[in-house]
């Protein structure tokens, strides 16, 4: 088994905000990892934060090939939404 750590920066823009939990696909060279979920607390996805999560015990999928993921955004007068994502093999 793998655990992967998944770091998710937002940019420093107030105006919008992810209104729920984050859900990422990964897909590998060796296999996929379907619909894992980000848990949002009261403290992710703010405006210029790095997140950072850790998929323990999941099984290997090779090399990450890409990825997608899926959000819900409350925004107040328009989007400009810039996330980047970084995931790391960790064992």
């Amino acid at each position: 088994t793998k655990s992967y750590e998944i770091q998710i920066k937002t940019i420093n823009d107030r105006m919008v905000t992810v209104e729920n939990n984050v859900i990422l696909s990964i897909f590998g060279s060796d296999g996929d990892l379907i619909d894992q979920i980000l848990e949002k607390n009261e403290n992710n996805f703010k405006p210029n934060n790095l997140d950072v999560f850790t998929l323990k015990n999941m099984k290997d999928i090779g090399d990450v090939r890409y990825y997608f993921f899926k959000f819900k955004i409350i925004t107040i007068t328009h989007i400009r939404l810039n996330i980047y994502i970084y995931i790391y093999i960790l064992n």
